[in-house]
């Protein structure tokens, strides 16, 4: 942005703050972080039909869009649980379903699938000496990124409620301008600068 705070258009741009601008401000939030987990999952679909075998990246696509996708939902910029009475019938259950998972399944491991069983190697009795031959392990743990349709359940869901969210973004913007519009335009023209401060570094901590 050009030191005079101009738009795309290079009209003035100014900081305005109210309830309504505050209820837009989080929904554009959600709205860039559904859109990024979308792209993932999309990603990690064409990986997987093009026989693509980087397990890691897969992997790592999935974690990513659940991760974000489920953000929306946390904090203090956290979307109202009331957005899912929007969204087609089985909202609810694929919500419940995918954040109970990403609970489980990415931010903590406490499912039954993931688990590694350490062992011992053994000679094989048969051909000589019996001995131990060193210390092996057995792992298992969660492919869901692999299950095409899995994949596309998530994908459905986030889908409806990205749109249920392009939509309130709208309805927000309608109700900011018109909380704008009762103002003194000239004390409009005064607002600072539209701008966006990085904390410093010991908000991180």
């Amino acid at each position: 942005m050009s030191e005079e705070h101009k738009n795309s258009d290079g009209l003035p741009l100014r900081i305005y703050r109210c309830a309504e601008s505050a209820e837009y401000a989080k929904r554009v939030m959600a709205h860039r972080d559904i859109e990024y987990a979308l792209q993932c999952l999309i990603r990690l679909r064409d990986l997987s039909n093009l026989g693509g075998n980087d397990d890691l990246v897969r992997e790592s696509l999935w974690s990513s869009a659940i991760v974000r996708a489920f953000s929306v939902f946390d904090g203090q910029n956290a979307l109202s649980m009331d957005i899912l009475d929007q969204l087609p019938e089985g909202a609810k259950e694929a919500y419940k379903f995918f954040r109970n998972y990403r609970s489980k399944h990415i931010a903590h491991k406490v499912n039954p699938i993931d688990q590694i069983k350490a062992g011992i190697i053994l000679s094989e009795p048969n051909l000589g000496k019996k001995e131990i031959l060193g210390v092996g392990n057995l792992a298992m743990n969660d492919a869901s990124f692999s299950d095409p349709e899995f994949v596309d359940s998530l994908g459905n869901f986030l889908d409806a409620l990205l749109k249920q969210i392009a939509k309130e973004i709208q309805l927000w913007s309608d109700q900011v301008l018109e909380a704008a519009k009762k103002e003194d335009i000239d004390e409009l023209y005064k607002l600072p600068p539209l701008r966006v401060v990085v904390p410093s570094s010991g908000h991180l901590h």
